[in-house]
């Protein structure tokens, strides 16, 4: 401990005593490619996360497609029943009685007014 503190009474040698203790240089490992098996499945493990990949996205795509073509088939529907709406009130007004009246006098008919004809079982002859 004195020789770390710098005690000046130790004469100390000029030279390292140590000399065993060289440094050497450390041999690197070389460092090696991958195998050949080791490639192959390094690859093959990519293509199938690919593979997989392309197959959600492509689900992914045609339930999209189907999604838009259910919309559009949702929207014809919707106007298609307001088409049978706006047909059936059509209908229902040409169907009206006062209508069909109009149109008979326009074109010349004449309406003649209807006699109540008693029915024969409903009236009773008394002598």
């Amino acid at each position: 401990m004195r020789q770390e503190r710098g005690n000046v009474a130790v004469a100390r040698p000029l030279t390292p005593t140590n000399t065993s203790t060289q440094v050497k240089a450390k041999k690197q490992p070389l460092i090696k490619g991958l195998t050949v098996p080791e490639k192959l499945l390094y690859i093959g493990s990519v293509i199938i996360c690919v593979a997989l990949t392309v197959l959600v996205v492509s689900r992914y795509a045609k339930t999209a497609e189907l999604n838009l073509s259910i919309q559009k088939a949702d929207k014809e529907i919707q106007q298609v029943k307001e088409a049978n709406l706006q047909l059936e009130a059509e209908k229902n007004k040409l169907k009206s009685d006062a209508r069909i009246r109009q149109y008979a006098e326009q074109n010349g008919l004449q309406i003649i007014e209807s006699k109540k004809i008693p029915s024969a079982g409903k009236e009773k002859n008394t002598p």
